[in-house]
């Protein structure tokens, strides 16, 4: 989908002044009208002489674009940075389909994408529930990706592992306490959560991927008091040493004193530009 004059005329440009490149970056935001209805997006994109990579950001579950403020700024030095609010999320409207499984999210990531004619191959980012999303993405459009970061990411059999972790009690509590929780969520918010049973069972079918995959978990994880916090802690970490499996080329990384909000405590615009851009 092109970018017409009207719609234009919706988009935002925002001089940049945190860059030592910031008359080569132009900052474009605004609502871009998709089959699935509008979406939010702000793609950040110096000058094509700088040949820099091209970033995307993937949020978790009820997070949306403004949860990578601490470190937009400071990647966006380096790379082209596109960030979006998920349909029915942030400034992002209603999607015409209220199926929100991972596979319908990466198509209309895709046609984003397409919409900005985002023309070279892009690094996805991806937190928490979002790895679910980017994973769908590279599984269905993997010429479009050049390498993904899942930042404390479940893997596919989390659930269950946490489940066996608990006893009886407390998995009834806890039930009960996401039930509660979820009725209270917006109607869209909650298809989301509903879809993460059928979105396990396509990543488990995913073939490996080729692409390099790092994987980045914090130890530091605030658990609730009554459960076996250290039983918890090998578990996840369990958890993501088998998210190696899903890429030929794969990386796991511990955040020493991070939880689940890794960058809190973990240098991740340094990690990406040393450890991600520099070796592609």
């Amino acid at each position: 989908m092109t970018i017409n004059r009207a719609t234009q005329l919706l988009f935002i440009i925002t001089p940049a002044i945190f860059s030592a490149h910031a008359q080569d970056l132009e900052i474009v935001s605004g609502n871009q009208k998709l089959s699935s209805g509008t979406t939010w997006f702000e793609y950040r994109k110096h000058s094509e002489k700088q040949d820099y990579p091209t970033i995307l950001f993937e949020s978790g579950a009820l997070s949306h674009s403004s949860y990578w403020n601490p470190v937009i700024d400071s990647i966006a030095s380096f790379a082209n940075t596109i960030r979006y609010d998920r349909a029915g999320l942030g400034s992002s409207s209603q999607p015409k389909d209220s199926v929100r499984s991972a596979v319908q999210i990466a198509e209309e990531l895709n046609e984003l994408l397409d919409s900005l004619k985002v023309d070279q191959k892009i690094i996805l980012v991806c937190h928490s529930a979002g790895g679910f999303y980017g994973r769908a993405f590279s599984a269905l459009h993997g010429n479009k990706v050049q390498a993904m970061i899942l930042i404390e990411s479940p893997c596919t059999a989390w659930e269950d592992m946490l489940r066996s972790s608990l006893t009886e009690d407390q998995n009834r509590e806890r039930d009960s306490l996401l039930n509660v929780n979820r009725s209270a969520l917006p109607f869209i918010q909650r298809q989301e959560y509903e879809a993460a049973e059928a979105n396990r069972k396509f990543l488990d079918q995913v073939p490996q991927m080729r692409i390099p995959v790092y994987i980045i978990h914090g130890t530091d994880h605030n658990w609730p008091e009554a459960y076996n916090a250290r039983l918890l802690d090998q578990k996840w970490r369990d958890c993501q040493s088998s998210l190696l499996s899903i890429s030929e080329k794969s990386y796991l990384i511990e955040a020493p004193n991070a939880g689940h909000h890794v960058f809190e405590a973990f240098d991740l615009p340094g990690f990406i530009r040393e450890k991600v851009i520099n070796q592609q």
